[in-house]
């Protein structure tokens, strides 16, 4: 047995939204002073010999190098960094009463749903004769 339906359906819900904040302090400081000089800084150090002991090798009393790390250096240029004092004062409250926020709509939808297939026949003969009895 073939069907073939079609649905419309449609509606248009409401939304209301209320709210409410505190008042919203903030404060914002600063103050800085900060200066660095520096002159020729130097560092090295020279190269590190990595020694094992070898029990059975008496020639070198046992020890013998296998690495060596190194020779390393650091130089450090003069480096001069200033940042003068600031100062800076903001405070406020925004919202001494509080915010109040309110959010209303409406939302129309419509929806159309077509529908189309067969029901094999001993379905609807079995639906048939449930309903009569």
């Amino acid at each position: 047995m073939a069907i073939s339906a079609h649905f419309t359906i449609g509606g248009s819900p409401e939304f209301h939204m209320q709210a409410k904040t505190g008042p919203l302090a903030f404060k914002l400081e600063g103050d800085g002073a900060v200066e660095v000089h520096t002159g020729e800084i130097r560092c090295t150090i020279e190269e590190i010999p990595v020694r094992m002991q070898v029990p059975f090798l008496r020639r070198h009393h046992g020890r013998v190098l296998v690495a060596s790390v190194g020779p390393f250096g650091v130089k450090l240029e003069p480096l001069e960094v200033k940042l003068r004092a600031l100062g800076a004062r903001i405070a406020g409250v925004v919202g001494p009463d509080g915010l109040d926020c309110a959010l209303e709509g409406k939302v129309n939808c419509k929806m159309e749903v077509d529908i189309t297939g067969k029901i094999p026949r001993k379905i609807v003969e079995d639906a048939i004769e449930g309903a009569l009895e």
